[in-house]
């Protein structure tokens, strides 16, 4: 992906709302060029919008994490059944066991529980082999998250050199 490119996603992970003048300036380009590359880097699927909420705000303020296995002839089955569940955020299957991974919000931290028992009802291939409550969210997608929920500033993530770190071809800065 060619540098401007990446400078400019770099500067709409810290803040998505900047306007094309405010993009160009920042990356030394002109309001043109800023709003065509958007377009484009959108097009191609390497930049995917994305709003969220305060979770306390939504009436979700408990973060739980299942972690869970199935046999590989029903997982791809199992995970989509979990991701339509009304409290799960992201589903995932992973390479290394637990194949199942759930991030889920909830009103309660009792509802952990009883999400687990209409698990058992209604997908018995699932195994559930761990659990947690996450006390207090401290970063989401790079943005720092205070007590109430809401972003109180941005950690930049920088997807290329954390990339060039897992395959060796350089550091991280």
């Amino acid at each position: 992906m060619p540098g401007q490119a990446k400078a400019i996603m770099t500067q709409l992970a810290i803040d998505g709302r900047t306007s094309y003048a405010e993009l160009a300036e920042r990356v030394d380009t002109s309001p043109t060029t800023a709003r065509r590359c958007v377009s484009d880097v959108l097009r191609s699927g390497s930049l995917i919008l994305r709003a969220d909420v305060s979770a306390p705000d939504a009436g979700w303020p408990v973060e739980g994490y299942v972690w869970a296995n199935a046999p590989i002839s029903n997982l791809r089955d199992t995970a989509h059944q979990l991701s339509q569940t009304r409290q799960a955020r992201l589903t995932a299957t992973v390479a290394a066991g637990p194949v199942i991974a759930l991030s889920t919000w909830l009103r309660t931290v009792e509802e952990l529980h009883r999400l687990e028992l209409t698990f058992a009802e209604q997908l018995p291939q699932l195994q559930v082999v761990d659990r947690l409550i996450v006390l207090w969210v401290v970063k989401r997608m790079g943005r720092l998250i205070n007590e109430g929920g809401r972003s109180a500033g941005v950690v930049s993530i920088n997807i290329w050199d954390d990339a060039l770190c897992r395959t060796g071809g350089g550091e991280a800065t």
